[in-house]
């Protein structure tokens, strides 16, 4: 099997104990702000710690079943994530986000349940519309709100004013294709099922996904936590930026500094502080 990218020369097990320390570190903050997290812009950057941390266990898994187009799929919608979070944070719209996303999520619930051939076998319990949220949909429609999501090209904007394109060109781009149909889909699987390889095929190592992702999953929580209300001890960060170091010139600081969090939080010891408001 030959190289994709000889930069990399980190194992599977490396990848592995680092992803189980950084998803070690998101459950704490998770845990440690769960009754702390009041405002909306909080909650949301929260909420995409939680979605980072499940989303590179679904890679990994995947990469072990050698699901490698499927684990391009998820690779690129974290990229999307963090390149809609930098234009989010950018443009100032976080709470417009929020209503269209509400919106987004209401209309096709009702587009669902309005089907006539199926209505009949769906849950009222689960489809029915609380009238708190009857009326939050109608107040948000009249406010006719604007908000739409990024484009291509404004993804690709926005990743050259964060110095993210190499982000974009081989998470969103490159894996793009295979999110949307190509006449090549399945050849790779096709190997998979039967067993049988071209005879004239090489095969490239796949371990560049792994390591792409798990620094689109770096990028998302540093993000995060930098714009929450919360201030977070030096260490939180030193996990973060050696888990860096460690993807770019194998140093294993990142283990360390994770003792120092984890003794923190054994003997209740804040490792954040709320800004004041």
């Amino acid at each position: 099997m030959e190289k994709s990218d000889i930069r990399i020369t980190h194992t599977y097990e490396d990848y592995l104990e680092l992803t189980t320390t950084i998803q070690k570190l998101i459950k704490i903050m998770l845990l440690e702000l769960r009754t702390e997290v009041k405002e909306f812009k909080d909650i949301m950057f929260l909420y995409s710690l939680a979605r980072a941390g499940v989303q590179i266990e679904s890679i990994l898994d995947l990469w072990e079943l050698q699901h490698y187009s499927d684990c391009l799929i998820l690779y690129r919608t974290q990229v999307e994530r963090l390149l809609t979070l930098h234009y989010l944070i950018d443009s100032d719209t976080i709470q417009e986000f929020d209503e269209w996303s509400f919106i987004q999520n209401y209309e096709n619930r009702n587009k669902a349940k309005s089907d006539r051939e199926h209505s009949k076998f769906l849950v009222n319990k689960f489809w029915t519309e609380s009238r708190r949220r009857i009326e939050k949909y109608q107040r948000l429609k009249k406010e006719n709100v604007t908000w739409t999501r990024p484009s291509s090209s404004k993804l690709e904007e926005i990743a050259k004013k964060h110095d993210l394109l190499f982000l974009y060109k081989y998470g969103y781009k490159y894996a793009s294709g295979f999110v949307h149909p190509l006449s090549s889909d399945g050849e790779e699987e096709f190997g998979l099922v039967t067993g049988i390889q071209p005879k004239n095929g090489k095969q490239f190592d796949t371990i560049p996904i792994i390591n792409n992702s798990i620094v689109v999953l770096i990028f998302i929580v540093k993000l995060a936590l930098d714009e929450t209300n919360f201030s977070w001890n030096e260490y939180v960060f030193k996990v973060l930026n050696s888990a860096e170091d460690f993807i770019v010139e194998h140093s294993p600081d990142y283990k360390e500094h994770m003792k120092v969090v984890e003794y923190m939080i054994e003997n209740d010891i804040k490792i954040y502080k709320k800004y004041a408001t």
